[in-house]
């Protein structure tokens, strides 16, 4: 039986309708984000023979970006990625939010992006996360910052325009409280802007349509959000998405 905090999980809420689709926008463009995970990456430090936490997974998009040979463990709060047919060999398990089916300090590296604003309770997702890393360990954090363009982007339009809203605990100043309150030691903490890239800006508006289950609205109607909230700038043949995610980076020092 799950818990209250879990069954309510914005995470879990969502997903289990919209992890088909999402998985759709990724494997249809692969390199949109790239930016993203390997900004997140660099932070994380993983060398070779490393065991990698990658929660939430979504549908396993870290193994391919990740420059060495380590193991990268996929963990999927909400069920449904780890159940869905995927082109990545990255492997994703099943777990719960707070709850990770792995012993105490089995992780070298745990890598969080674009999730943790979606998780029931953060403290004692953050809890869980010390107590599956080795001593000396990094996490790294990459998520929407409430003060950003991103944030407001997802607030009004996304919720607006998608039938099963969307409603997050964006970071904040008390993002780093919460980190260091679970053990861990925040080494760093930046806002950070990158684009998301793609060849069309009609592929842009499908991933985008996809990936946040925006089911209200028409294309223009999404084009013209994203140039307003974001900004969609042409260089040459690509086309590039304006994004911004708050960056963490946190070391277990301590048993």
């Amino acid at each position: 039986m799950l818990l209250e905090t879990q069954r309510l999980s914005p995470f879990t809420d969502i997903f289990t309708e919209r992890a088909e689709a999402y998985q759709r926008a990724m494997e249809t463009n692969p390199t949109a984000r790239d930016k993203e995970f390997l900004n997140v990456l660099h932070y994380a430090d993983i060398q070779d023979g490393h065991v990698v936490f990658d929660i939430p997974s979504y549908g396993g998009y870290l193994l391919p970006h990740t420059p060495v040979n380590a193991k990268v463990i996929g963990l999927d709060p909400s069920g449904a990625f780890a159940e869905l047919e995927r082109k990545t060999e990255q492997q994703v398990v099943r777990c719960e939010e707070i709850e990770f089916p792995y012993r105490d300090c089995t992780a070298d590296r745990v890598v969080s992006i674009s999730g943790a604003h979606l998780m029931g309770d953060r403290l004692a997702f953050f809890k869980e996360v010390k107590r599956v890393m080795k001593l000396g360990g990094i996490l790294s954090v990459a998520d929407v910052h409430i003060e950003s363009k991103v944030a407001h982007f997802l607030q009004r339009f996304v919720n607006a325009n998608s039938s099963k809203g969307y409603q997050g605990k964006f970071v904040d100043d008390n993002t780093q409280r919460l980190i260091e309150g679970s053990g861990l030691v925040v080494t760093f903490a930046q806002r950070i802007s990158f684009p998301w890239k793609f060849s069309s800006i009609d592929g842009a508006i499908e991933f985008v349509r996809q990936l946040f289950g925006i089911d209200m609205a028409s294309p223009k109607d999404i084009e013209a959000a994203l140039q307003d909230y974001l900004g969609i700038q042409k260089i040459g043949k690509e086309y590039y998405l304006r994004w911004e995610l708050m960056f963490y980076k946190a070391t277990r020092v301590r048993l």
